[in-house]
């Protein structure tokens, strides 16, 4: 994961007042508080469930749309 140009630029020159040459920065491990990590579950969870109700739709159509097409080669 790259960190922002701006945050990068940053760092190296605070750094170089004390002499240090920062040559690549990494983030390792975040930990967010709970209640924002709640509401990044949160939303996690509604795309998901966004994502199941699509396909859940998209097959409900293609079993009406088989329906019909039996119904019209009865009909015939």
């Amino acid at each position: 994961m790259d960190i922002d140009e701006t945050v990068s630029a940053e760092v190296r020159r605070e750094m170089e007042v004390f002499g240090v040459r920062v040559c690549s920065i990494a983030i390792k491990d975040i930990i967010l508080p709970g209640e924002i990590r709640e509401i990044l579950h949160q939303v996690v969870t509604a795309g998901k469930q966004a994502q199941a109700n699509l396909i859940r739709r998209c097959e409900e159509t293609a079993a009406m749309r088989s329906l019909l097409n039996t119904a019209k080669l009865m009909e015939d």
